[in-house]
């Protein structure tokens, strides 16, 4: 029983994990297409700033919520 538990809880783990991981890869992608976007007109040291903050803001909500 304890194995099995064990090998349940590894399994969500890992799901955790990709989840993270896929959500970052979303999220770096809007952020990216949103750079390439206005840094035609000049905004991108700004950008820049606020696309990391929200990048790193989202993934630390994701983890929290499901800790």
């Amino acid at each position: 029983m304890v194995h099995c538990l064990g090998g349940w809880v590894l399994w969500l783990g890992c799901l955790g994990v990709w989840v993270l991981f896929v959500n970052s890869i979303v999220c770096l992608f809007v952020f990216y297409a949103c750079f390439l976007f206005l840094s035609v007109f000049g905004w991108d040291c700004w950008l820049a700033l606020f696309g990391w903050l929200v990048f790193l803001g989202f993934n630390v909500f994701v983890f929290v919520r499901r800790v």
